[in-house]
């Protein structure tokens, strides 16, 4: 029995029934949903310190290359050594992109026109021009003018080292390619 004013109410079977039914409808769908939207999460989660770890490597193979450059004259290393050539300043194999498909190679290039060049006469401020980037040629040495930057990280992004030896997060349609 419910009083006329009075907030507690009776309930019926057939109010019960409907509350199930509706309860297992909620959570079919937060299931549904969970199972959708669970792996793009998840995903993200994982890729992130892979990115971080990518950006670190790009930091320290900058480095090396100008602390190579110091030591030989303020020259850059050729193209097509740059990656063992810079190893003593590094002195670390495992420089290489964690999200290179299948653990092929490297995952690094050299802009390959600034191969062996002096400092000085790069000529454009070298905190624009492009040296190191991530790369979708993974043999070691890897170099060419910038074709093969890849954006293997979320939303196609990767990093860039610039001949000053900072390094740089862009996307593959933004990738700053020298003139």
């Amino acid at each position: 029995r419910q009083l006329k004013n009075s907030p507690v109410r009776v309930l019926t079977n057939r109010t019960t029934i409907a509350s199930w039914q509706e309860l297992l409808a909620v959570t079919i769908i937060v299931g549904i949903l969970q199972a959708v939207l669970s792996p793009l999460f998840n995903s993200a989660m994982v890729s992130r310190p892979r990115k971080t770890a990518c950006l670190s490597n790009g930091k320290r193979l900058s480095r090396a290359v100008m602390m190579y450059s110091q030591d030989h004259d303020e020259h850059l290393p050729l193209a097509e050594n740059w990656y063992e050539a810079t190893d003593l300043y590094y002195n670390d194999k495992t420089l290489v992109c964690p999200e290179r498909p299948n653990h092929l190679g490297v995952g690094y290039a050299m802009d390959e026109r600034l191969s062996g060049r002096s400092m000085d006469s790069i000529g454009a401020p070298h905190d624009k021009r492009p040296l190191l980037y991530e790369s979708s040629n993974f043999t070691p040495n890897a170099h060419d003018s910038g074709t093969s930057f890849a954006g293997r990280h979320t939303n196609q992004t990767g990093w860039v080292g610039f001949v000053d030896g900072h390094v740089k997060i862009f996307q593959k349609a933004t990738y700053p390619h020298c003139k």
